[in-house]
């Protein structure tokens, strides 16, 4: 048995565009317990502190998030989240939107084991 632990993560969020701003929204789930009718062998992360991020880049600029999550024992810790980002452009503060984007991930697995050190 592991001590329970948070685990540090940092989320890049990129503007390739040359020209453009962008806006992004992170969306990460709120804690629940597993579900028992989940049908997958991973444990969901634990997301720990805020829950959604919200940044405005200029183009070229990236941002780094730092969240963490919450673990108890060892598992297979399954991250999920959402990101929206917007290309347009601020004029007399307000932002205009050209296109919209919505990305969902589910899956991505992190094993994390206790040390026989």
């Amino acid at each position: 048995m592991i001590s329970p632990a948070m685990i540090p993560t940092t989320v890049e969020v990129h503007n390739l565009s040359p020209l453009l701003s962008t806006r992004y929204i992170l969306r990460l789930p709120p804690s629940y317990p597993p579900s028992p009718s989940r049908d997958t062998a991973y444990t969901p992360a634990r997301h720990v502190g805020t829950l959604q991020h919200r940044g405005t880049l200029s183009p070229g600029e990236t941002a780094s998030i730092k969240t963490s999550f919450w673990i108890q024992e060892p598992a297979l810790i399954e991250l999920e989240w959402e990101l929206v980002i917007e290309t347009g452009e601020e004029i007399d503060g307000i932002w205009t939107v050209r296109k919209s984007w919505t990305r969902r991930e589910q899956g991505g697995v992190w094993k994390i084991e206790q040390s026989t050190a």
